[in-house]
């Protein structure tokens, strides 16, 4: 059983409680501030930062703790807010921040798949009914 701390990831034994490994949130001073439900393949996407600022992300290893990558997601003044988020599906994670762009990584390596750099493309404001995004954004007709 793995137990996502705010300083902490600790690995316990179901039977007795043990304590088999625990991984500190990287960095001084930070905390985690998101972690993935999904553990496909025993490895956790989550986020650290410090207060408001949680924009890193980085995915652990849950069989041994050892993190298997990090990236930070870049800025951008139109980017939605709302929070950190962290959407995962098997081996694809999509993960957004606060003013930050949303990314796809390949959980396994890290390598980054996509990024949305559309300024309307996460627009929440957008009317019911309506699909948010600009000229190019798909539909689709029955």
């Amino acid at each position: 059983m793995v137990k996502a701390q705010a300083d902490e990831i600790v690995a316990l034994d179901r039977r007795d409680g043990t304590r088999l490994w625990d991984a500190p949130t990287p960095g001084s001073g930070t905390v985690m501030c998101q972690a993935s439900t999904d553990a496909t393949s025993n490895i956790a996407v989550l986020a650290y930062g410090n207060g408001e600022d949680c924009h890193t992300f980085y995915a652990v290893d849950l069989t041994s703790g050892k993190p298997l990558w990090q990236h930070q997601i870049d800025a951008d003044e139109w980017a939605p807010s709302g929070g950190t988020r962290i959407a995962r599906s098997g081996d694809t994670v999509v993960v957004s921040a606060e003013k930050h762009l949303a990314t796809a990584y390949r959980v396994s390596d890290g390598k980054e798949l996509w990024k949305d750099t559309s300024p309307t493309a996460f627009d929440l404001k957008s009317p019911p009914g309506r699909l948010p995004g600009g000229r190019s954004t798909p539909a689709a007709a029955s």
